[in-house]
C-alpha cells in the first residue's frame, strides 16, 4: 500500500523515478543498482530451477538425456 501511495503522490510508475523525486539521482542510481541485482539474483534462481525440474519431468514421461545432459 505504501508504495501504491507514493507512486500517486509523486507521479511516478517506477522504483527509480520515485527515489529520485523523494531522494535524488545518487539513490536512484542505487536503486536501478539493486534491481538489477535483484533480477539476476531471480534469473539465476530461475535457471537452476528448470535445471533440476526438466530431467525429473522427462523421467516421468518415461524418456532419457542425452548423455551431455548429466
Amino acid at each position: 500500500m505504501l508504495l501504491v501511495a507514493v507512486s500517486a503522490k509523486t507521479g511516478t510508475d517506477r522504483y527509480e523515478d520515485m527515489a529520485r523525486k523523494l531522494y535524488n539521482r545518487r539513490v536512484e542510481k542505487i536503486v536501478s543498482i539493486l534491481n538489477i541485482i535483484c533480477l539476476m539474483g531471480f534469473t539465476m534462481s530461475y535457471i537452476v530451477f528448470v535445471k533440476q525440474t526438466i530431467p525429473f519431468i522427462v523421467y516421468q514421461c518415461g524418456g532419457t538425456l542425452p548423455s551431455w545432459c548429466d
